[in-house]
């Protein structure tokens, strides 16, 4: 991944941040006719749940041009999570 550069003017220094940041989800659904209209649609419902990640891998560098201090951050971490949510769906039959 590119470095992003800023400057910010007051302090007269350069800043870099790289990041990598990934996920995916794993969900579980069913889904059930909720009830059919008189004219042939039908509306569905649909829970689901399931299980997630998501990833970052970054580096901050901060460069102070007056004092020629270099200051270097990084870290990696993995977090978890858990979805769960309706789906609702209108079918148009012909």
């Amino acid at each position: 991944m590119p470095f992003h550069r800023k400057s910010t003017g007051i302090l007269n220094e350069i800043k870099t941040e790289q990041m990598e940041v990934f996920g995916g989800n794993l969900l579980v659904g069913y889904n059930a006719a909720l009830f059919s209209l008189a004219n042939g649609h039908t509306l569905y419902f649909t829970p689901f749940g399931g299980i997630g990640l998501r990833s970052k891998d970054y580096l901050y560098r901060t460069w102070y041009n007056d004092t020629a201090k270099y200051e270097r951050e990084c870290g990696k971490f993995v977090i978890p999570s858990i979805h769960m949510g309706v789906s609702i769906a209108y079918a148009i039959k012909k």
